[in-house]
Formats: C-alpha cells, sequence, structure tokens
C-alpha cells in the first residue's frame, strides 16, 4: 500500500494506493504490458496502480533521471534504461544497442 500524501497515519481512501504486483519473476513483454502502461506520443511508460478498487496509471511516469539525462526504471529488482523497456514493451525483445535517428 502506498500514502500519496507521504501521511502512513493517512488511511483515507483517496489517499491510498495500492501497486500492481505479477508474481513474475523474468522482464518479458507480456509482464510490462500488465504492469505498465506505454505512452506512445512520449514514449514514457506510467506504473498501473490500484485506486479504490480501480486500475488505473499513476499520474508521473515511472523512473529516474540520471545524471547524464538518461531514464532509469526499477523493474522486478533491475534497474534498466527506459528506452530499452519501451522496445521491449513494442517489439518483445531487448536489443543490444538501439539507434537513435537525429532529429
Amino acid at each position: 500500500m502506498f500514502h500519496i500524501n507521504g501521511n502512513p497515519a493517512d488511511d483515507r481512501p483517496e489517499n491510498l494506493r495500492r501497486v500492481v504486483h505479477y508474481p513474475d519473476t523474468e522482464i518479458t513483454q507480456d509482464y510490462l504490458r500488465k504492469a505498465f502502461e506505454l505512452d506512445h506520443r512520449t514514449g514514457e511508460l506510467f506504473r498501473k496502480v490500484e485506486i479504490q478498487n480501480r486500475l488505473t496509471r499513476e499520474d508521473k511516469p515511472a523512473g529516474s533521471l540520471r545524471d547524464d539525462g538518461r531514464c532509469e526504471v526499477s523493474v522486478l529488482g533491475r534497474v534498466l534504461r527506459r528506452h530499452q523497456l519501451v522496445y521491449l514493451y513494442v517489439h518483445g525483445r531487448i536489443p543490444e544497442q538501439i539507434n537513435h535517428k537525429s532529429a
């Protein structure tokens, strides 16, 4: 259970959020699609959570920025770069290297 306002004594339903955990041990495309929602427009991943018995997505994208500007996301105890997870979410595998097109 996660308290939105950070106060564990505040058990009002609107302050409680339950992160949806699945019993998987391997990061697969199926697992990512169950546990995350991808915003195809921005490429951001959002964790799926349960709020008041309703499945929805978190308000902020999953992960944190590193000093070099890349985003890392913790999944099943592993920390991976967001672009690798997005590729797996869409294509079903993590490539050894991703070539980004220059704008």
